[in-house]
């Protein structure tokens, strides 16, 4: 299994009352993750971030596939 780096944007939240300009101001993170691509359907890319060596996974997060920029095999 090949780690993969995964490309994806994020949403943002902000807590406390703002006018309508300042919002318009964020936009949603490019996030980096590194990992294991361990399952993959049409709606969501689910990563490990960490392998045992029994085959196990651990620090896993789901990323939804239409929210992906881009992906890569790593070295």
């Amino acid at each position: 299994m090949d780690v993969m780096q995964v490309k994806w944007r994020d949403s943002v939240t902000l807590q406390g009352w703002r006018f309508a300009e300042e919002m318009t101001k964020w936009k949603g993170e490019i996030i980096t993750s590194n990992g294991y691509i361990v399952s993959e359907t049409k709606d969501d890319v689910i990563m490990a971030m960490s392998k045992g060596r029994n085959g196990d996974f651990c620090n896993w997060l789901s990323i939804p596939a239409n929210m992906i920029i881009s992906r890569k095999v790593l070295k």
